[in-house]
């Protein structure tokens, strides 16, 4: 009888949503996403790629972002900034000129090397399908 008081007390546990024991990983409360890509019109031409965190907890470590132009990394930046829950968090790149005539993928990338864990890793990249064109 005492081993089956014990089994329904650690059950009782497991269900109360106890916090992890000792040596498991807690769960995570961040998640990265790439929320929008905007490629200017403007001189200088650049790319704005807007970073956010839609977890409950802030995110108070590195996280690098990267911009690719079809095949090609543009650049790769690192955020030393704490990413606050839903705030967004802007990174520019410079967009190259000119742009050959054609459809075109931008492609942003928020921890592309998986180094941090996230309720979600589906959101990490998103792209934009632009069409290029030479300069006038």
């Amino acid at each position: 009888m005492p081993v089956q008081k014990l089994v329904t007390w650690l059950c009782g546990m497991v269900f109360a949503g106890l916090p992890p024991m000792v040596g498991e990983a807690a769960a995570p409360t961040v998640d990265l996403a790439v929320s929008e890509i905007i490629p200017s019109a403007t001189e200088p031409p650049k790319v704005l790629v807007i970073i956010r965190n839609l977890g409950s907890q802030p995110l108070k470590r590195a996280v690098e972002v990267e911009l690719w132009l079809d095949d090609q990394l543009l650049g790769r930046q690192h955020l030393d900034e704490t990413l606050k829950p839903r705030e967004p968090v802007y990174v520019e790149f410079a967009r190259p000129v000119p742009m050959p005539p054609g459809l075109h993928n931008f492609t942003a990338k928020v921890d592309p090397d998986h180094a941090i864990r996230e309720l979600s890793e589906t959101n990490n990249e998103r792209d934009l399908t632009v069409w290029g064109h030479d300069a006038p």
